[in-house]
């Protein structure tokens, strides 16, 4: 969601207005928005002045609860979950995927 802030002298939001996006997460954007505390922008003499910005606000659908239904509306298939892993082997008991290289692995207490 793009979103089009006149930020006053005093970093408050003055005006706002929707640039880009849909709802229901426009209006959630507008509300979040609106609280926010800005940065003045300075003018030639380095006093605050008004000026507008754009801000983006990013934001995805809540994750379903615990034995939520996870089908979608369209009646496809249920997203997949990761596998959960746990010292090495998922709840399957296959072994897990080996570390990345390079990055530092915390110690399982396994020898």
């Amino acid at each position: 969601v793009l979103v089009d802030v006149l930020v006053s002298e005093t970093g408050k939001a003055e005006e706002i207005s929707l640039y880009r996006g849909d709802e229901p997460f426009a209006a959630a954007a507008l509300a979040a928005v609106g609280g926010y505390t800005f940065y003045p922008a300075e003018g030639v003499d380095e006093r605050p002045v008004r000026a507008w910005v754009e801000v983006e606000v990013s934001m995805a659908p809540p994750l379903p609860e615990a034995g939520e239904d996870r089908t979608p509306p369209s009646g496809g298939r249920p997203a997949e979950e990761p596998p959960l892993v746990a010292a090495g082997k998922d709840v399957a008991g296959e072994a897990a995927a080996p570390p990345m290289s390079g990055v530092e692995q915390p110690d399982s207490g396994a020898e």
